[in-house]
């Protein structure tokens, strides 16, 4: 007994180091994801975002000191000897012992003097999004939550949007028709709808394999325990439960994020339907024996996992040869369509502004989106 505990003490040491190391990779890749987005936005974005913070402490600080000039006023008053300087003095003694206060911008505020423009207020919000898309992505690398990372992911476009719009951020966007290879490889548009498309195929496909799997599996244990409460009784399923809380709680110190990698549990749930079809067909083209497979997988990420893991980490390394070339043609579509447009309404638009063309990028992939579901729907039949 004494030998099976040190061999399980040693696999779980061994289990946290992988999932340390995976953890930092996926923090890698999502916080260079949000880098990238950072690069393009100039330094006067996060002062406007200092000042914006300022200025919502001092609107704070403001509601504060009339709060407690209107109680001291108030009990002045019930004394006998109402006194507004006295008043306004006690206020501010008070509320500068709690929090930190400039007499000389609470005056500012209180004669509507705000040293603001709408810009810099625009570009301070857009700002704090950025803010709020990190602590989203620092709640799906803990906990695993795939609805924060889509919406850092989201955050994180749409500032990048609204700063190209206002003039605070820059991108590097060639004329159409590009002239050489350069000037699509190296287009930030491109570049950035490439790199979106990444970061959501892995971590969001990863992300949700382990949620499902976590879901099933917590059904799985409720029926084991059912079983067990039948048939030895009421005693031990008390124990089993109490045996399941405390691998729950132990549990609970590792994300379900990184048990589909380093358990190699069956991930082809969570891939989507069309892809299962895709990964099929080039499985089937291929004929790879299941030794050749693990081989291939072997030598493709240096691990060793069960079958189905396998297919799954397979079928997303196909999913980035056969999507990532259309996600650059829809980039490439996006581009020549503005430069269409700018030419019928010129004056309106301008094909070389980042803001329109991410619209547009938008509008082309709900285009696709319809007529993939429409095609599908059609093969149903």
């Amino acid at each position: 007994m004494r030998a099976y505990i040190r061999e399980l003490e040693h696999k779980n040491r061994a289990f946290l180091f992988k999932y340390i190391i995976f953890k930092v990779l996926m923090a890698f890749l999502v916080f260079s994801y949000l880098y990238y987005i950072s690069r393009f936005v100039s330094s006067g974005v996060w002062h406007s975002c200092f000042e914006l913070i300022l200025l919502a402490r001092d609107f704070i600080v403001f509601t504060l000191v009339i709060m407690a000039y209107i109680f001291v006023i108030v009990c002045l008053f019930v004394v006998g000897s109402p006194s507004e300087m006295t008043a306004y003095a006690i206020s501010i003694s008070f509320v500068s012992s709690i929090i930190r206060v400039d007499a000389s911008r609470l005056y500012s505020l209180s004669r509507g003097i705000i040293q603001f423009t709408l810009i810099d207020l625009v570009a301070g919000g857009l700002a704090i999004l950025l803010i709020v898309a990190f602590i989203f992505n620092l709640s799906f690398i803990v906990r695993g939550s795939i609805a924060h990372f889509m919406w850092a992911v989201a955050l994180s476009l749409f500032t990048l949007t609204g700063l190209v719009a206002i003039g605070m951020a820059q991108m590097r966007v060639y004329p159409w028709p590009p002239h050489s290879l350069g000037e699509v490889i190296f287009n930030s548009f491109v570049i950035l709808a490439a790199f979106t498309f990444l970061v959501i195929e892995v971590c969001g496909n990863l992300a949700y394999a382990a949620d499902v799997i976590d879901r099933y599996r917590t059904k799985i244990n409720r029926v084991r325990k059912t079983v067990e409460s039948l048939f030895y009784g009421r005693t031990m399923g008390i124990e089993v439960e109490q045996s399941s809380r405390e691998t729950e709680g132990s549990a609970l110190r590792l994300s379900p994020l990184a048990e589909i990698l380093l358990r190699g549990y069956s991930g082809i749930y969570a891939l989507e339907e069309t892809t299962e079809e895709l990964s099929g067909k080039v499985l089937g083209f291929l004929k790879l024996e299941e030794k050749r497979d693990r081989e291939l997988i072997g030598s493709l990420l240096g691990v060793r996992a069960s079958p189905h893991f396998e297919r799954m980490i397979l079928s997303i390394i196909l999913n980035l040869f056969f999507k990532l070339p259309l996600c650059v043609i829809l980039a490439l579509v996006t581009l020549g369509l503005a430069s269409v447009i700018s030419q019928i309404y010129p004056g309106v638009v301008e094909a070389q502004s980042p803001s329109f063309i991410v619209l547009i990028f938008t509008f082309v992939s709900v285009i696709f989106y319809y007529l993939g579901l429409i095609i599908s729907q059609r093969q149903r039949r």
